[in-house]
């Protein structure tokens, strides 16, 4: 491995990736040959055909291409290094890195994986599974132990992209057919099938997870968040949330934090929330991106913010945490770093648009951000694809339309969108709380206005 440490990253020219601490910054691929040219020239000024040419060398593409990329690459490495700046622009000349880069040496030769080693890594990349490449391609005659298939499982459920979630239902499998009486892979299965909402396989995981290990619970804490979740039907969800015994798992705090959250005790609910990241050792970033939305809805914007900041800087991108994050932004009236948030919440790939699409053309405009105009094309952009109503009802009430946040709550409550009762506790709509057309959404999900 040949690496360059500048700040508090390292790039890994040999892997292709930025790293802060032990855990990957997931950079898109663009953005990464961006970054490994402007630290391959340690410092050196490099003009804006340079970088086209070295990042673009068959393509044509505008200026404008490069210049969404030096954006999101810029606020990418600012939001996980506080606000630090790493990239200047030299206006009508160019960019550079402003940190000072040490190079680092490989310190130990490679060991050559054997034959079934790579023949597995090839199906990994094949299939998309990368996650355990370096696992299964060590040295040695050995294979994999079932519980360190599962961590890496559970690891990679934890980043709570649904993109992802078939690899790891796929990988808990792999973890079976080594162990079948592996409580944690069944378990694993229960927690995502329960996200993916596919209730029985969710409870029939759990079931053998709690047969396996007596008093974990999972039964229990799944069957609560699909009433919770997908049902609304609040009191039986309480019931089985309601401290199970046996139940230590960070999983089932955070669920019945939640639960918590939505029912209105949130000081509680935050309590809980820190208590599963304890448990979690601090390392869940799932767990974390949970706390983060508690504080939110208690008010506590700072501090979520700060957690926001926490999970996408170990590289939680794919969790929820910028959704807070960005409304946190706007509660403070900070609508510039909100708008930022929001952007790379909904399309962190923008820069694989074409120079027309509307959403790359906001991107275009940074001097836009947070203004009245951007949040209402924002709107009128991510209303074509109508997938995520409470998320526009979100964005409305950010441009003080509220009539048009009501239209898309009431849409939203006739297609049972998931993140529904969330606009319950979310402070975003505090100024419907007395509203006929919302205090009837909120009756219908179960969590009626007092």
């Amino acid at each position: 491995m040949v690496g360059y440490r500048f700040g508090k990253f390292i790039l890994d020219t040999g892997r292709q990736e930025v790293r802060t601490g032990d855990r990957p910054v997931g950079l898109p691929r663009k953005n990464f040959e961006v970054l490994q040219a402007l630290v391959l020239a340690e410092g050196r000024l490099i003009s804006r055909d340079e970088l086209v040419r070295t990042v673009w060398p068959d393509t044509t593409v505008e200026e404008a291409t490069l210049r969404q990329n030096i954006y999101l690459l810029r606020t990418m490495l600012r939001e996980i290094d506080d606000g630090r700046e790493y990239v200047e622009t030299v206006p009508k000349a160019g960019y550079r890195l402003v940190a000072p880069v040490e190079r680092i040496e490989p310190s130990t030769p490679r060991v050559r994986p054997r034959w079934w080693a790579s023949a597995v890594a090839a199906l990994l990349a094949l299939t998309g599974l990368w996650v355990i490449k370096s696992q299964w391609a060590i040295a040695g005659s050995r294979t994999p132990d079932a519980a360190a298939i599962t961590r890496q499982r559970w690891l990679l459920l934890d980043e709570r992209d649904s993109n992802k979630f078939l690899a790891a239902e796929t990988l808990f499998d792999d973890g079976l057919r080594i162990d079948p009486r592996s409580s944690d892979a069944h378990a694993g299965k229960a927690i995502l099938f329960a996200l993916e909402s596919k209730e029985s396989a969710a409870e029939s995981e759990a079931s053998e997870a709690d047969a396996l290990a007596p008093g974990s619970s999972y039964l229990k804490i799944v069957r609560g968040f699909d009433r919770m979740m997908y049902h609304w039907d609040w009191a039986a969800a309480g019931k089985l949330m309601s401290a199970p015994a046996g139940c230590a798992e960070p999983i089932c705090r955070q669920w019945r934090a939640l639960y918590l959250g939505l029912t209105g005790n949130t000081l509680n609910a935050v309590r809980e929330a820190g208590d599963a990241l304890e448990l979690s050792s601090n390392a869940s970033l799932a767990v974390r991106a949970q706390l983060s939305q508690l504080l939110y809805w208690d008010g506590q914007y700072d501090a979520a913010i700060r957690e926001s900041k926490t999970v996408i800087a170990a590289g939680g991108a794919s969790t929820h945490a910028r959704e807070h994050e960005w409304k946190a932004l706007v509660s403070k009236g900070d609508l510039r770093g909100a708008a930022e948030a929001l952007m790379l919440a909904i399309e962190p790939a923008w820069y694989r648009l074409n120079p027309g699409d509307p959403f790359a053309e906001l991107q275009s405009h940074p001097e836009r951000m947070g203004t009245p105009e951007f949040w209402n094309h924002l709107l009128e952009i991510e209303a074509r694809s109508r997938k995520q109503p409470y998320r526009l009802a979100a964005i409305a009430m950010a441009a003080g339309d509220r009539v048009r946040a009501l239209n898309e709550l009431e849409a939203a409550l006739q297609s049972r969108d998931f993140f529904l009762p969330f606009a319950r506790r979310d402070p975003l709509f505090a100024p419907l709380y007395n509203e006929p057309r919302y205090q009837a959404v909120m009756k219908a999900v179960g969590l009626a206005v007092n």
